[in-house]
């Protein structure tokens, strides 16, 4: 299960305790990536740190920096970090996202693989805790997202609500899974369970504002969590380092207008560190001024790709990627993230079958 934490200034303790606590929680293995975004302002080794207390539990750990302003409000600085993710980083790696911004105290053992069973059992575009008052269905606790980007377009934009409530329509309109208190491995607050009594279920939500990014890569050695900085207009060329990837970029001396901010962090201006166990001064820093105004950018990312059927005899050469999509745009169903490469192509052969017989 591949997992987000979002962190800001405001719930630094809160998401330090929790992956602490997680840590000590999840004993089973995870195929999944960590994905770890916090704001610019916050020092890169308390972003390590954090990705140390669970890197352990994930295949590929990742730590990321996003522009934004101290002095914008929680529920800004989160709604921008996640905006950024999903234009930037949802689709990069197969499978759901565990959506994490605060601390939530842990009720079971395994709280991941619980929550990628529970998730996959029901087939479902999203899953988690939601309460249905005020109209739309607004998440509340950890979250999963699985849903095609082109479905959420109303968190990759900004306004200073919190995310969960300005996605309440996207949530309503995907296919739910709404699991039960008991099932949820997350304990849920006293004020959220009376509500959640009031409304048909509902879970404690991510604190407004936690919002953060950090990469870090799979290394036996936890001082060498890799995090690299997005810096607007210009990625330098990477370089590789012990099994990493570093990206050298700089921060921005100007101060930034929170109009500006959102901006950027719609065109991709976030920040890439790149851990490196003893010091961050170790990572090689160029300092990189951008234009004051940079031109807008079209996004066309919410725009779906045509889809072309392959042939058969290029199955065996196709990636497995390629095979998951072939499989659910041929089917209408869309299989299990994890399935191998034998059975994706078996499926095709029996669609192909199928298809002749027709």
């Amino acid at each position: 299960m591949n997992t987000l934490l979002l962190v800001t200034q405001n719930n630094l303790e809160e998401m330090t305790a929790f992956a602490k606590e997680l840590g000590e929680r999840q004993k089973t293995s995870n195929s999944g990536k960590l994905l770890v975004s916090g704001g610019y302002y916050i020092d890169d080794n308390v972003l390590r740190n954090i990705g140390n207390e669970i890197r352990h539990c994930y295949e590929v750990t990742e730590l990321t920096k996003v522009q934004v302003s101290q002095d914008q409000d929680n529920d800004t600085q989160l709604a921008t970090m996640l905006a950024t993710f999903i234009m930037q980083r949802y689709t990069t790696v197969p499978g759901p996202w565990l959506i994490v911004d605060s601390r939530f105290e842990i009720n079971r053992d395994n709280p991941i693989s619980v929550m990628e069973k529970l998730h996959n059992q029901n087939n479902q575009e999203n899953s988690g805790r939601a309460t249905t008052s005020g109209g739309g269905r607004v998440p509340l606790g950890p979250v999963i997202i699985g849903a095609e980007v082109a479905r959420l377009s109303s968190l990759r934009t900004v306004s200073g609500e919190s995310w969960r409530g300005r996605g309440r329509w996207t949530f309503n309109v995907c296919s739910w899974n709404q699991m039960s208190a008991e099932e949820y491995p997350f304990r849920v607050p006293s004020i959220e369970a009376s509500e959640e009594a009031q409304s048909g279920g509902v879970d404690k939500g991510l604190a407004p504002g936690a919002t953060k990014v950090v990469e870090v890569t799979e290394n036996n050695n936890p001082g060498d969590l890799p995090v690299s900085n997005y810096v607007p207009q210009k990625i330098e060329p990477t370089k590789r380092y012990d099994g990493f990837t570093e990206i050298e970029s700089g921060e921005v001396e100007t101060p930034m207008t929170t109009a500006q901010m959102v901006e950027r962090s719609a065109l991709g201006d976030d920040e890439i560190l790149s851990l490196n166990g003893s010091s961050s001064s170790d990572v090689e820093e160029e300092i990189i001024s951008p234009p004051v105004d940079p031109p807008k950018k079209i996004d066309n990312s919410h725009i779906p790709k045509p889809f072309v059927p392959i042939e058969p005899d290029a199955y065996e050469n196709s990636s497995r990627e390629t095979l998951l999509e072939q499989v659910h745009k041929r089917s209408g169903k869309k299989p299990h993230p994890r399935t191998g490469v034998p059975k994706l192509i078996a499926a095709l052969r029996e669609l192909d079958l199928s298809k002749v017989q027709e």
